[in-house]
């Protein structure tokens, strides 16, 4: 396995903000990685939670569902995964449902954010996701409503899906495309439709869908951001993503580098990042560049987040990194081709974040199956990841009714049996080092050897305080490694040198165990020494073997 790089350091005007504001994570500009208060480097490793219709949010408050709840039982479930972010979608036509400048649903803003609480009191972070596919339901699709969508004055024959041959006949009750025969044409292909271009064109260049947009931003950050500021919440925020996937317009100007990024996205993210710093000065905010960039082989075109280089603090830029060579089942079909793939999409990844700076984010990946293939293909993806230390979330946690994508059940974590599907969890569920009181300045590099008996995790890096928090939670490292999945008779952890550390290894409340959690707490005289954790089985096992 290769390294992992994540270098801690935090800018003197990082430390400021830190001491005004009560937000949970920040951006260390040197290192791209995301950061805490008290300025340990945090890695991420998350799941994706997009529910695309009504009611716009898993069912948080019912029995366990293997593709529609998000419950406490599922909660406790992503903990002993080692999950630590969600990607919550939040959308637009939930927020805003009524009319360009109509009232915020303050009902659901309401529960998604209690959702978030009830995520962060199990430690794990939210990133907000303002979702679409497609843009509206009026093309198959979903994220923004029907008269949001800005299609300015076409002909019948351009109207959707034009020119596309395809039959999609009008739901007479609903008035909007049959989703039956919506989803029997492969989602992104709408994306080349008239009528769909043009409303690309509508959200980029029409004012007051624009300023609409950001009237949900400004709701969704004034929530978000006040719970997370509050004392009392237990909310935890990774951040705000602008928006899912974007298609640059024309749809031809895609071949020409950048373009989709400089001329339509640029401004209107402006206006967005403008809108969230109204409410929020603190939280970070991450964009995503045309969705074409890494389809076509090209690096992204934004030289800065839209908060310019100054803010490099808190923004940071977000990344979709898929496998092109998936069948309709979401199984990989050429893992020659699929690596080849992943080789020039992490090259081109790499690139983009080291030009635009700021913070860096893998926010979709994987919607495989759960062969062996698959899992070692997102083995493969991880891997990659670990070498630069970058957060990342997996597509996805469970289908929730998705209308656009590849294979909303197979792709998910779960079964339809309603068990977790045991190869891909096992993947996903690597050891890792979420937090590292890593020194200003000193590389921190992590390794986990998935395939070998002993399941070892290697963890360099030297001992510092590189924020302003003085108590014990600054000098400690919080490793995961899963008791499911790799440490099936046990696990033990040992530090160099000795005394560098004391290890405590996370027992269950209800005696069941070690819940895979573990915390090396280094004292006041190690600060500035190099350490190494390691991570290993106590009993070898087989690539997959898991307990029962």
């Amino acid at each position: 396995m290769g390294w992992g790089s994540c270098l801690a350091a935090l800018a003197c005007v990082g430390l400021l903000r830190f001491a005004e504001a009560a937000i949970s994570a920040a951006v260390d500009p040197s290192s791209q990685s995301f950061v805490l208060p008290d300025g340990r480097t945090a890695v991420f490793h998350g799941l994706n939670a997009v529910y695309k219709l009504p009611p716009y949010i898993p069912c948080w408050d019912c029995g366990f569902d293997p593709q529609l709840s998000l419950n406490q039982g599922d909660i406790k479930t992503l903990r002993s995964w080692g999950v630590t972010a969600i990607r919550l979608g939040v959308m637009v036509e939930a927020v805003l449902p009524q009319a360009l400048l109509g009232e915020v649903n303050d009902t659901y803003v309401a529960a998604v954010v209690q959702l978030a609480e009830r995520l962060g009191e199990a430690g794990i972070y939210t990133l907000v996701d303002a979702h679409q596919d497609v843009l509206s339901r009026s093309f198959c699709g979903e994220g923004f409503p029907e008269f949001a969508v800005s299609t300015g004055n076409l002909s019948q024959w351009e109207k959707f899906p034009s020119p596309l041959p395809v039959r999609i006949d009008t739901d007479p009750t609903t008035g909007l495309p049959n989703l039956t025969q919506c989803q029997e044409v492969e989602f992104a292909l709408f994306n080349g439709a008239f009528e769909v271009g043009a409303a690309w064109g509508g959200l980029y260049n029409n004012m007051t869908v624009r300023s609409y947009f950001a009237k949900h931003w400004s709701a969704v950050s004034q929530a978000f951001g006040k719970a997370a500021s509050s004392q009392e919440s237990p909310l935890k925020l990774l951040g705000y993503e602008l928006l899912n996937e974007p298609v640059p317009y024309p749809i031809t100007s895609a071949l020409e580098q950048g373009y989709g990024d400089r001329v339509n996205l640029q401004p209107l993210y402006d206006q967005l990042y403008a809108a969230v710093r109204r409410q929020d000065n603190s939280t970070v905010v991450l964009y995503e560049p045309s969705v074409t960039n890494m389809l076509l082989g090209q690096v992204s075109g934004f030289k800065s987040g839209p908060g310019g280089r100054t803010d490099d603090d808190r923004q940071g830029m977000a990344l979709h990194l898929y496998c092109n060579a998936l069948n309709a089942s979401g199984d990989v079909v050429n893992v020659t081709d699929c690596e080849s793939s992943l080789d020039g999409l992490f090259d081109l990844a790499s690139s983009s974040f080291a030009t635009a700076g700021g913070g860096r984010m893998i926010t979709e990946f994987g919607a495989v199956g759960g062969s062996a293939g698959d899992a070692a293909t997102l083995s493969s993806v991880l891997d990659r990841a670990d070498e630069s230390g970058v957060s990342w979330a997996y597509w996805t946690f469970k289908g929730f009714n998705d209308i656009t994508t590849v294979n909303s059940v197979t792709e998910s974590l779960f079964g339809t049996d309603g068990e977790p599907q045991p190869l891909k969890a096992a993947a996903l569920a690597r050891s890792y080092p979420h937090l590292v009181p890593a020194a200003l300045g000193a590389p921190c590099r992590f390794r986990f050897s998935h395939s070998s008996p002993l399941r070892e995790l290697v963890v360099e890096y030297t001992v510092g305080r590189a924020g302003p928090g003085t108590g014990a939670a600054s000098l400690t490292a919080v490793l995961f490694g899963s008791p499911t999945y790799h440490y099936v008779g046990g696990a033990n952890v040992t530090v160099l040198p000795p005394g560098a550390g004391v290890v405590h290894m996370e027992q269950a409340a209800d005696g069941s165990g070690w819940t895979g959690w573990v915390t090396v707490e280094h004292p006041q005289a190690s600060v500035g020494v190099p350490v190494r954790l390691t991570l290993q089985a106590l009993t070898p096992q087989n690539a997959t073997q898991a307990a029962p």
